[in-house]
């Protein structure tokens, strides 16, 4: 039309959008499009709806996202199905800003029936991105649409107040969550020990910020004082490397609040040493739950205690610790992991310690497989390496 001199057709170059899109022609399509938004022209929300689709069904979910900002901008109405397909596309992607948009479309003005995983998407987008207010949203339209509330829908909002460094509400909702039985594995706040430890150091999200509000409310949330997540707040301080200082913490904090360690507490604070390689602290530890009389936590050392004494005595040039640990594990009736016998192994021969057969032949007496060391293609007997 250009070359001929025809005067500019709108109609025209909506009909040819159209066309490439149903040729699949989306980029060419898309470009003609932004050509004509270039000429100030205003689209119609069917052709923008189209346009709109390509763009997530190429997953282009940032183009799209803009378009329909811009649209908002423009004041054109866009059918309610576009707000949703974008969405569940950006939901899957976590996108918070497009999802947090949508959502507000989609539930607020629009009042669409939603489906379960349509909240499950906006849950999780919302604990990613730490927006405790969309996860609570999601949460009460959830509640609207008849579904008990389980542990994998309030997950999301427990992870958004840590993601948000909200330390109260992050108490609450643990506490509240407690009372319906969930959240008690211990594995349940990890991402808070996470969160702690990547703090900066004037940050308001801290370890010793975090028990101290415990401690102030600990009348109002009982539930939210426990084991767990005493051992929580230690193992931040193990993440970022500061085992004396957890060490210390350890003690203090348990006493106050008059909470019982358990054998993970040990395990946390022996990983610790282990990272540190810190033999000195790991042997007071340990001797402290061997020790019956001085142990008033009643705590025996667990598999794990053990297998952590071996391989932090592995750290040493002097390791003949590691074999005394190994045999005292045997004798209480745990049986050490792959892990630890081969690293048993590796350790002896790099110092060309012949007992290296024998751990050996252990190892196939409990039926693991032998698929370790520096003769680990050869298909001969292992030889103890020379030392260079």
């Amino acid at each position: 039309m250009e070359t001929t001199n025809e005067p500019f057709n709108q109609e025209i170059h909506e009909i040819l959008i159209i066309s490439l899109l149903e040729a699949n022609e989306n980029e060419h399509a898309y470009n003609i499009f932004k050509d004509l938004q270039g000429k100030g022209c205003l689209l119609n929300s069917e052709t923008i709806h189209k346009i709109l689709l390509s763009l997530i069904s190429d997953n282009e979910v940032d183009l799209a996202f803009k378009l329909v900002l811009d649209s908002e901008k423009k004041n054109i109405l866009l059918k309610p199905q576009s707000y949703l397909y974008l969405l569940r596309k950006a939901g899957r992607k976590y996108m918070g800003d497009a999802v947090s948009f949508t959502w507000k479309k989609c539930v607020d003005i629009y009042q669409m029936n939603l489906f379960e995983g349509d909240c499950l998407l906006v849950l999780e987008t919302a604990a990613r991105c730490g927006n405790p207010s969309l996860a609570a949203d999601a949460l009460r339209v959830l509640d609207q649409l008849g579904f008990t509330m389980r542990d994998f829908y309030l997950d999301p909002l427990l992870e958004a107040f840590i993601r948000s460094k909200d330390i109260e509400r992050t108490l609450e909702t643990l506490h509240l969550m407690r009372l319906s039985g969930m959240a008690k594995e211990k594995y349940s706040l990890d991402l808070l020990s996470i969160v702690l430890s990547e703090s900066s150091t004037g940050s308001k999200f801290t370890a010793e910020a975090f028990f101290e509000m415990m401690h102030k409310t600990r009348d109002i949330y009982p539930l939210a004082v426990d084991t767990i997540v005493l051992n929580s707040l230690i193992k931040s301080y193990i993440l970022s490397k500061e085992t004396r200082i957890a060490i210390e913490k350890t003690d203090i904090w348990f006493s106050l609040l008059g909470v019982k360690k358990n054998s993970d507490t040990y395990s946390i604070l022996l990983n610790g040493c282990l990272l540190q390689k810190n033999t000195f602290a790991a042997k007071q530890i340990f001797d402290y739950m061997v020790n019956g009389s001085d142990n008033v936590d009643k705590i025996k050392p667990n598999k794990e205690a053990y297998e952590f004494m071996i391989l932090i005595s592995l750290t040493q040039s002097k390791y003949e610790n590691a074999f005394v640990y190994l045999e005292a594990m045997k004798a209480n009736g745990f049986i050490p992991s792959k892990h630890v016998y081969s690293s048993i192994v590796k350790k002896c021969e790099k110092h060309g310690d012949s007992r290296y057969a024998a751990v050996i032949e252990e190892m196939k007496l409990f039926g693991y497989p032998i698929t370790f060391g520096f003769n680990r293609y050869s298909g001969k007997d292992y030889q103890i390496p020379t030392e260079n």
